[in-house]
């Protein structure tokens, strides 16, 4: 759903044994100032991404009655919600979906034969995947620039279509 990490500003919110390690290791150790210490624990350390899931704007997210052990991102009021997300055919969660029900669908993407059809000089990755009764070809455009990308014979257009891919963009053709 796109949910980012937490901003914490101060030691104590991590709850993180390893980021309260690094910060008296960076200042006894390493000799870093207390409020470099500070910055880099709160930067590195797990706790982070590893905040309750948001299903909804509710407080604490819907999470949880009760007060949970990380807190709640505040952008679960904004959008970063499965609430929020489950009806919206453009959004992240709608994404995700969306490859599971295709790797689900298409034996090739788990189990496939890995063939790349493009060259590293070409600026969009193609490649399939193959079994004996099963294809899929993926095309992924890593560049901010659109690019023309040939269909595959045979198989039709299952995510993306046209045949220019826009900038950071996917296409996937499947038997």
């Amino acid at each position: 759903i796109g949910m980012e990490n937490y901003p914490f500003t101060e030691l104590h919110q991590l709850r993180d044994p390893i980021g309260g390690w690094y910060f008296r290791d960076a200042v006894d150790i390493l000799g870093f100032d207390v409020d470099t210490a500070l910055e880099r624990a709160l930067r590195f350390s797990r706790a982070r991404c590893r905040t309750p899931m948001q299903w909804t704007a509710a407080p604490q997210a819907g999470f949880t009655d009760g007060q949970p052990w990380l807190p709640v991102h505040p952008n679960h009021r904004e959008g970063i919600s499965v609430a929020a997300q489950r009806h919206d055919p453009g959004s992240l969660l709608t994404w995700y979906r969306t490859l599971m029900a295709l790797r689900r669908s298409h034996p090739a993407i788990a189990i496939g034969d890995y063939r790349p059809l493009s060259t590293e000089a070409e600026p969009v990755l193609v490649f399939e995947r193959l079994t004996d009764t099963d294809r899929v070809v993926v095309a992924v455009n890593f560049t901010a620039a659109s690019h023309d990308v040939d269909e595959p014979d045979g198989l039709t257009a299952t995510i993306g279509a046209g045949e220019r891919i826009a900038p950071y963009d996917v296409r996937v053709w499947t038997t």
